[in-house]
């Protein structure tokens, strides 16, 4: 019936995206990341009023308790894994280098397959040996050989807490530049980075990685729901991938050569460092069990043929009916929902929807990396330099942290600061940790002198 009733593509001309829906469905967005905080804050202040000792303060705080079910790590990982670029950057890669932005789908595989090296033992370990810090097994395995060792572990805080920074800046750009395009510039951009940093500080110091994950599952919901409604609007709306290959221009369906294949390894390779996140390892020290993160592999492992693959699809679909000639970008992603929005009135709410996916996208990660990061600065900066702070006043100097680095990433968001060329050493520094936790898992001979002369 779908298929029947929805508009030729050829009798459409683009509409405007940002219409009223975008801000009733945004509206209602908050409201329920509102009312999830508020519970979260209660749970975290009912297990911390019950908690035996000050170090489960910080657990419960940094890695809810590591009591995380089967939904709640799922969703908390994918939405923690997919940002704002999966949404908006990958259709402005297709719509450029075509089917190569294919990259995306085995990209994700590849990370599960890190994943499955890492989280298993990382997971047992922090349980066991009751971990906060996702550096604590890098303590627990190497600290006992000395100075050498303290050598190793302050270059791996350097390593993770570079890229994540440097993350969290690029998303509070994406955000202001997300909410200044939806109000036409009405919005400045400086008051929606304010808002952004305000409202992750809010449910962040009060709920603490609680908050982070149960906001997390409302907005990998949305994430999954947009994604399912840009992959069903690219077969009904532009024919599907037969239809939108025939329209592309020839380069863009052109076989790999060499050079095309070479960076595609070199894609893969860098992949493999995301495990090593904080971000992402805090979620397999805070699932309940073993079964549980298995769970959320699985889940992981299926979500890119549907979410990075439909918006590998967006980018392609635009570029086939604007012309070869036309070079989009970022505007990508606006194009095609510009189609959607024209098709009638369920493609404009389909329309609104997705275009709160974007948002959506942009805070499930930045909450994520501003929690981790505030834990590496707080549990393996500041504790090592102060040991005599009590854990209660740690705890305090830990969402201190929270907020000094979201209101100063704000501010380097808004002044212009161009780091470009960092963005692009985020995986090469993270993958530099990558023979400090596989080589300290895996063979007993590992030693911290041999890691810190590779580091």
């Amino acid at each position: 019936i779908f298929f029947r009733v929805c508009m030729p593509l050829s009798g459409l001309e683009p509409l405007p995206t940002y219409g009223s829906e975008v801000w009733l469905v945004l509206g209602a967005y908050f409201v329920v990341l509102a009312v999830v905080g508020v519970w979260s804050w209660r749970r975290t202040k009912t297990l911390t009023h019950t908690s035996s000792g000050a170090n489960e303060d910080l657990k419960h705080h940094y890695l809810a308790g590591g009591s995380l079910g089967r939904l709640i790590t799922s969703a908390s990982t994918m939405a923690s894994l997919f940002s704002g670029y999966t949404v908006i950057g990958i259709p402005a890669e297709s719509s450029s280098t075509g089917y190569v932005a294919c990259r995306w789908v085995g990209g994700i595989l590849s990370i599960v397959w890190a994943l499955m090296a890492v989280a298993p033992r990382i997971q047992f370990l922090a349980h066991r040996r009751n971990y906060l810090s996702t550096l604590d097994f890098l303590k627990d395995r190497y600290l006992h050989e000395g100075e050498v060792a303290s050598l190793l572990l302050a270059l791996v805080v350097f390593a993770v807490a570079l890229p994540m920074y440097i993350y969290v800046v690029g998303q509070f750009k994406a955000f202001a530049g997300s909410i200044t395009g939806m109000s036409n510039g009405a919005v400045p951009s400086w008051m929606s980075s304010v808002t952004l940093a305000t409202a992750l500080v809010i449910y962040e110091t009060l709920g603490g990685l609680t908050a982070v994950a149960a906001t997390d599952v409302v907005q990998g919901g949305i994430l999954a729901l947009g994604a399912l409604a840009m992959l069903w609007y690219t077969f009904t709306l532009f024919g599907g991938m037969s239809e939108i290959s025939t329209r592309l221009p020839p380069h863009l369906t052109a076989t790999m050569d060499g050079a095309g294949c070479l960076s595609w390894l070199n894609f893969f390779l860098l992949t493999l460092s995301y495990p090593f996140f904080p971000h992402l390892m805090t979620r397999m020290m805070a699932a309940k069990e073993p079964a549980t993160y298995r769970f959320a592999l699985y889940c992981l492992a299926v979500s890119p043929l549907f979410l990075t693959f439909a918006s590998v699809l967006v980018g392609l679909a635009a570029i086939s009916v604007t012309g070869a000639g036309e070079e989009l970008g970022h505007g990508a992603f606006t194009t095609f929902l510009g189609y959607v929005v024209a098709s009638g009135p369920v493609g404009r709410a389909v329309g609104a929807v997705c275009l709160s996916v974007s948002v959506a996208a942009i805070m499930s990660s930045t909450d994520s990396l501003l929690i981790a990061l505030a834990q590496t600065v707080t549990l393996d900066i500041l504790q090592p330099l102060v040991p005599t702070i009590g854990t209660h006043r740690l705890l305090t100097a830990g969402k201190v942290v929270s907020v000094i680095i979201a209101f100063v990433s704000v501010f380097v968001a808004e002044t212009g600061m161009d780091l470009s060329f960092l963005v692009l050493l985020q995986s090469a520094f993270l993958i530099q940790t990558a023979p400090a936790y596989l080589l300290g898992m895996y063979w007993r001979g590992a030693r911290a002198m041999g890691i810190v002369a590779g580091l």
